[in-house]
């Protein structure tokens, strides 16, 4: 007979009803062999309930009957029947766990939005089809797709598919197709440790082949004349934030969640202490750690002008045509539409980083 039913907890052969001879543990699966490739079967795809021994002896001779009509296809047996152990429903609870842990300040909100998606573009669009080739389709009810899979059923072989198929999308960067398989291990991870059902353990985590190079082009940093030039072009409304920025080495997150608060003009310095991750207030930085950073003659001035006769927990920059504090992409965009083509050489320009290289060379140099 091919097939074997081993025990959930120790993996150990169980060959009659009744407990495992080795754990004494009662849930069991089923191991099969199947063109060279090694699947479980947890669950009964008609109820989903778990598998003790009778249920899964009564389903390993279906499947061997199947096998001598040659009817078989494995693909049957791994799909999920019941919504709750589908991979696709456990994806939309992982997003969801994930959105609590964003209003705890746990989680990063702009990591969730990539993951959203991640799961919209790629993990929900990806499909097996009866030979086991995998391939992309829009078929929202495509029977193929893999979010019609048993969760548990998910193993390195489909996740080799899943990534010799990312590798062939065209105009996509090999580090956002790295970050695409991350996420998807990082689903896998939350399955296995915080996911309440329980439906995977650790070792149960799928290997995940890893994707070696790297498209990631080098920035330039521009000359001291160009930088300054670059300064004077910046309406005259918005130039002290940048410059700030410029002055003290802060990144654009950072540089716009400054309060007032955060200023101590008497030993002149500026407690960084919280950054904006996309449209969320976050209460710390990107390395989690509070910086504290003396100002320089020209950050003091700047910060003497913004925080006159102003409330402690008032953002110290404030967008004059808006009367609202600023925004990183706020930022980003009054650099691009105010330079001329020669310094526009970034395709996301990061506004305050896009001037330090060169001012932390010239301190060095000092």
């Amino acid at each position: 007979m091919t097939g074997t039913i081993r025990c959930s907890k120790c993996d150990a052969v169980i060959l009659k009803e009744g407990a495992c001879p080795k754990c004494r543990g009662i849930r069991c699966y089923i191991l099969i062999y199947w063109k060279k490739k090694a699947y479980k079967i947890r669950r009964d795809k008609k109820t989903g309930e778990p598998l003790q021994y009778l249920k899964a002896l009564d389903l390993l001779l279906e499947i061997n009957r199947q096998i001598r009509k040659k009817t078989f296809n494995i693909y049957d047996w791994i799909s999920s029947k019941l919504n709750e152990t589908s991979f696709g429903y456990k994806l939309e609870q992982w997003l969801k766990a994930k959105e609590e842990d964003v209003k705890t300040g746990e989680f990063s909100p702009t990591t969730l939005k990539n993951y959203k998606g991640y799961v919209k573009n790629y993990y929900k669009r990806f499909k097996i089809d009866s030979n086991g080739n995998g391939g992309w389709t829009n078929n929202k009810n495509d029977p193929q797709l893999l979010i019609n899979w048993n969760v548990n059923e998910i193993r390195k072989s489909e996740i080799v598919k899943f990534k010799k198929e990312l590798l062939k999308v065209e105009n996509l960067k090999l580090k956002t197709k790295k970050n695409i398989l991350n996420g998807l291990h990082a689903f896998f991870t939350w399955l296995a440790i915080e996911d309440p059902d329980e439906l995977i353990s650790k070792k149960d985590i799928p290997d995940f082949p890893k994707l070696i190079g790297d498209d990631s082009e080098p920035r330039k940093a521009i000359d001291y004349e160009t930088q300054i030039q670059g300064i004077k072009n910046i309406p005259e409304a918005h130039r002290d934030i940048i410059e700030f920025g410029c002055e003290e080495f802060l990144r654009p997150g950072e540089l716009c969640a400054l309060k007032i608060k955060d200023l101590d003009l008497k030993n002149k310095i500026v407690i960084v202490r919280r950054t904006w991750a996309g449209s969320v207030l976050k209460e710390n930085t990107k390395q989690k750690k509070w910086k504290i950073k003396p100002l320089t003659e020209i950050a003091y001035k700047i910060a003497i002008k913004h925080a006159q006769n102003r409330f402690p927990e008032e953002f110290l920059f404030i967008n004059q045509e808006t009367k609202r504090p600023y925004r990183p992409k706020t930022l980003n965009e009054i650099w691009k539409n105010t330079q001329v083509q020669e310094l526009c050489f970034m395709k996301e320009p990061d506004t305050v980083h896009l001037l330090n290289s060169l001012k932390r060379d010239m301190i060095l140099q000092q």
